[in-house]
């Protein structure tokens, strides 16, 4: 089974945009620097997103320690989305068992003494059958891995999940392919006409991209608006580019 499995939870559109890739490739827990026992402040660690099946599927350097490696790279704090299946409050916290459709997952939120109006009444309506968005610190216990949540709130807005799951899914081949690049984009593709629309793209750092009509004017004299045109949507179906705001704004996958 590959480190998505059973996506039936998700809804099919979801699951058409994002292709998920399998993982055929052999396990690996790094080495040298990357196995360091050292412990970190968790402000250090970035917030890595991630399925059920990859939690599950965890490495642990070593036996009972708090430094564990997914894809080979270390990792304390993650970002998962799921249903809440169970809900079991205690007087010190509260677990909540969530799927995501790849698997299940106990995830204990400890009690604050200081909570705010606000978080309680988040709380109140975290119930079964309700989409969450969870952002934790990876814990094991007697050789159990568990989350201990930093936060957990209702998803208002499912277009989260999908950008999750192209989130987890990039970052799983990103560094799967670490040492080998080519095997994640590249911005030759041996079409000079796609080549120059792509140094284009790729020059633009702006979160939402950059606009068709950017585009068309960086390159005037040069190419056609409709070789632009069927340029970009050549690099999107290619997976090299994406869209973003809207039809119109474009930007490229290594720019992630």
């Amino acid at each position: 089974m590959d480190v998505y499995g059973n996506l039936s939870l998700i809804p099919s559109s979801f699951v058409n945009v994002v292709g998920f890739f399998p993982d055929n490739s052999g396990g690996n827990t790094g080495s040298g620097n990357n196995q360091s026992t050292g412990k970190k402040p968790l402000n250090e660690h970035s917030l890595r997103p991630v399925t059920v099946k990859q939690l599950q599927s965890v490495e642990v350097f070593a036996e009972n320690t708090q430094t564990f490696f997914i894809d080979g790279a270390e990792v304390t704090q993650v970002k998962m989305m799921g249903v809440i299946r169970d809900v079991n409050e205690q007087s010190t916290n509260t677990t909540y068992r969530i799927e995501d459709g790849t698997g299940s997952i106990e995830v204990r939120k400890w009690n604050d003494q200081n909570e705010t109006n606000t978080s309680a009444a988040v709380k109140q309506v975290l119930l079964n059958d309700m989409y969450v968005v969870v952002s934790a610190r990876l814990n094991n216990f007697n050789n159990r891995i568990s989350l201990l949540a930093l936060d957990i709130r209702p998803i208002t807005d499912y277009n989260e999940i999908t950008f999750h799951l192209l989130d987890a899914v990039y970052n799983h081949v990103k560094l799967k392919n670490k040492d080998d690049p080519m095997q994640i984009s590249s911005g030759n593709t041996g079409n000079s006409v796609y080549d120059q629309i792509y140094s284009v793209i790729i020059a633009c750092k702006e979160e939402e991209g950059i606009h068709m009509a950017q585009i068309v004017q960086q390159l005037s004299g040069r190419l056609s608006e409709m070789e632009i045109k069927n340029g970009v949507d050549y690099l999107i179906n290619d997976g090299r580019c994406y869209n973003t705001v809207d039809e119109d704004h474009v930007r490229s996958a290594d720019n992630y």
